[in-house]
């Protein structure tokens, strides 16, 4: 292939693959009929749905209602009350078991690193018998395997 063939396969090439790209565009944004101002004032009082409808205000049914779930409402503070102490209990019994695993398990680990040197020490022991042993010292040859319990 010839330089001016290869010059046409890449022109049609990159042609191909920018025309897709062309054609996306961006929407236009929707226009906001709100002024600056209104538009922060219902920033700083909180999203309000567009259409909502404004809360009723001076009805008889409105205020009734609102006494009764107010009434209501005193019974749940008593009741979260008493939730609220049965909470404490938990909490402190909680931190209780905690505190009380906390020292059992730090009276296992000193016990398992009291295990685990007297292990070290027995087999210091044993590598000392058995150099002795092939360096032909009979008594060593015939003693005993050292053993962990012995180095508690």
């Amino acid at each position: 292939m010839t330089l001016r063939t290869h010059l046409i396969a890449s022109a049609t090439l990159a042609l191909g693959l920018a025309t897709p790209l062309l054609a996306q565009s961006t929407p236009a944004p929707l226009p906001d009929a709100r002024t600056p101002a209104q538009a922060q004032a219902q920033y700083n009082m909180g999203y309000n749905a567009p259409n909502s409808p404004t809360p009723a205000t001076g009805n008889p049914g409105t205020t009734a209602l609102n006494a009764s779930v107010a009434a209501g409402s005193s019974g749940q503070v008593e009741g979260n009350a008493a939730a609220q102490a049965q909470y404490a209990n938990d909490m402190a019994a909680y931190r209780d078991a905690v505190r009380q695993n906390h020292h059992e398990a730090m009276r296992d680990q000193a016990h398992y690193a009291h295990q685990q040197r007297a292990y070290a020490d027995a087999m210091e022991a044993w590598r000392m018998q058995s150099d002795a042993c092939k360096h032909g010292n009979q008594r060593a040859c015939n003693a005993p395997t050292p053993s962990p319990a012995d180095f508690y």
